[in-house]
């Protein structure tokens, strides 16, 4: 049994993050593993490499340990700042750098223990001044909201339409075993919203579909926002026609048309988008 003995980035170690892509309605998930040593500035650290449910290589982060103190190096301010402090009693702080001028204040409301496969864990339950790593952070394991400041996060009040971390589903090492958290139905649940019954169909109407360009639609109630995803649920054209839109300056192949109107409901149609005649 460990009790409250930092191991940071075991060799191996894997995590699954649930993310929403975009302003897709679905979500899917994130994996990050520790694939390896690399000294760097002199010091030896560990490389956590991030990929996409399909297999794309998001980023390499490097990290380290030292007295129970977690390290991550910031490509933004290009030095190493503290990313988790496990040192840090109730009632204390500390900062995490992530722009030059740009802090998260983390301050640690309480602490409590998580029993994983007979290992005792610190939990520290915190409080982010910018929302940049979540409310709790188990020890060897990192924040559940996600294991690295949540890049949306700023100090600007600015919100950007990206991917939003949906939280830690599942971790596994060869010391502490398999954790999950139960969030999603799997560590790889994935539910793009491109597998959804065409919502509202019955209610409104679009045409012509397929088309190499220009659509109309016609909608029972004012709509408030209208957008096409491709099928990977990225976003690619939001239209400010509140009765219709195009997709010139697309490729040919199938998009998904999502309009909402001001209550919040949804209507999504799947659209063709045919090779465009005498304009691109």
């Amino acid at each position: 049994m460990n009790i409250y003995g930092q191991r940071w980035a075991v060799d191996g170690a894997v995590w699954y993050y649930g993310y929403k892509p975009g302003m897709s309605p679905g979500e899917t998930y994130i994996r990050a593993e520790v694939t390896g040593d690399t000294i760097f500035e002199n010091r030896l650290c560990k490389k956590i490499t991030w990929a996409f449910h399909n297999s794309t290589v998001l980023k390499t982060m490097i990290t380290y340990e030292d007295n129970d103190i977690v390290y991550w190096y910031n490509q933004h301010i290009d030095t190493f700042t503290i990313l988790y402090d496990f040192n840090t009693l109730p009632g204390n702080t500390w900062q995490i750098q992530l722009y030059d001028s740009c802090f998260s204040i983390v301050r640690v409301d309480s602490i409590s223990q998580l029993v994983i496969n007979g290992d005792t864990l610190k939990v520290l339950h915190v409080t982010d001044s910018i929302l940049s790593i979540g409310n709790t952070i188990i020890e060897s394991i990192g924040s559940t909201h996600f294991l690295f400041p949540d890049e949306r996060a700023n100090c600007h009040n600015i919100v950007f339409d990206s991917n939003e971390p949906l939280g830690l589903r599942c971790y596994e090492d060869t010391i502490i075993g398999f954790y999950e958290t139960h969030i999603a139905p799997s560590c790889t649940y994935t539910f793009i919203f491109i597998g959804i019954i065409e919502a509202g169909k019955e209610h409104f109407n679009i045409f012509p579909n397929p088309t190499s360009g220009d659509i109309r639609f016609v909608f029972p109630t004012n709509l408030e926002r209208i957008e096409i995803f491709d099928l990977s649920g990225q976003l690619v054209k939001v239209s400010y026609d509140m009765q219709s839109a195009n997709l010139y300056g697309l490729t040919s192949g199938t998009y998904v048309l999502k309009l909402t109107d001001k209550s919040g409901n949804l209507g999504i149609r799947r659209i063709v988008k045919l090779p465009s005649i005498g304009r691109q």
